[in-house]
């Protein structure tokens, strides 16, 4: 695994693990949190992931500037939206239920993430 920067509603942390990762990612702030992921040593390419309960979002950006890909959904019956936390401030961001997979996919796309600092391939993606 690479020695990630996990920027956790606005505090980055350093992880070098699969053991720390899996506890930071872990982590929920009533139901809800917010990560962007990177390299250690680079800001991008950048996972960015935003969860609440059982649902997700994930966004890969290869570059500064790019608009990004995100991750298509995977739910058969989503629910029309779902507000994330965005910021330690208590904002939130909602997104369409278009946009939800679920939490346990989206853990596994990070992990694929820390071992090749690439685009998942667990998922399908959009490109925005």
């Amino acid at each position: 695994m690479h020695e990630l920067e996990v920027i956790v509603l606005d505090e980055p942390r350093t992880v070098s693990t699969p053991r720390e990762l899996a506890e930071v990612i872990g982590s929920r702030v009533d139901g809800g949190n917010h990560f962007m992921i990177a390299s250690a040593t680079s800001a991008y390419p950048m996972l960015d992931l935003l969860v609440r309960d059982q649902y997700a979002v994930l966004h890969y950006f290869a570059r500064e500037g790019a608009a990004g890909d995100q991750a298509a959904s995977n739910l058969a019956d989503p629910p029309d939206e779902v507000d994330f936390p965005h910021s330690s401030s208590g904002d939130t961001m909602s997104m369409p239920g278009s946009a939800l997979i679920d939490v346990r996919t989206a853990d596994c796309c990070v992990e694929q993430f820390a071992e090749t600092l690439a685009r998942p391939t667990l998922v399908d993606w959009i490109e925005l």
